[in-house]
């Protein structure tokens, strides 16, 4: 199967924020749960789609990955 990378949209809030915490469970090893990655929102997430532009990875209909980006001035 390929990968893909394209945008994410809103609706891709929920199932990223599933796999966000699933990644960051990492934090376990430094006792530290605070980490916003563990403690965000799917309210908080949601806001972040007018921040940044959010990329996902995709094989067949499974997301594999997301990023956030945004830029300033020229970078």
């Amino acid at each position: 199967m390929k990968t893909f990378i394209e945008k994410a949209i809103v609706t891709d809030a929920s199932e990223i924020l599933a796999l966000q915490k699933v990644c960051y469970r990492i934090a376990i090893l430094y006792n530290d749960y605070s980490i916003e990655p563990l403690v965000q929102s799917l309210e908080g997430l949601e806001q972040q789609f007018n921040i940044y532009m959010i990329l996902k990875a995709v094989v067949g209909k499974k997301l594999i990955g997301s990023v956030r980006a945004y830029v300033e001035l020229d970078t």
